[in-house]
């Protein structure tokens, strides 16, 4: 009996950033572009996704995406996510641009409940 190839791996961030966060970027912009984002679909989306997110670009489409339905616990769920995941490996840190759009976030209070 034949079997059927192993699917691709989906390329991480930290493998190769010029294949996976045009993809990610494209995923984030369709899920924004919704009148009704599903926010809670994209963040299960992030958590079993296996490639390892950590780019600004992505981060910011996540926020804006989150923002529009007025969801920012879930960017601070995945923020707080991928800081937990970053002791294991330290190239999953967030980077200083990350912490500058969660301020913002912050700073829109509103946006942070229905």
């Amino acid at each position: 009996s034949s079997s059927l190839p192993n699917p691709l791996p989906q390329p991480t961030l930290l493998d190769s950033p010029h294949i996976a966060e045009p993809f990610y970027r494209h995923l984030f912009e369709a899920f924004a572009a919704s009148d009704h984002p599903d926010v809670d679909r994209l963040l299960q989306l992030l958590r079993t996704e296996r490639a390892i997110l950590w780019s600004t670009a992505a981060f910011n489409s996540l926020f804006r995406c989150c923002s529009k339905a007025r969801r920012m616990d879930v960017v601070w769920d995945y923020f707080m996510w991928m800081t937990s995941k970053a002791r294991l490996d330290p190239r999953c840190r967030p980077d200083g641009q990350t912490y500058v759009i969660l301020l913002k976030g912050y700073a829109q209070c509103e946006m942070w409940t229905e």
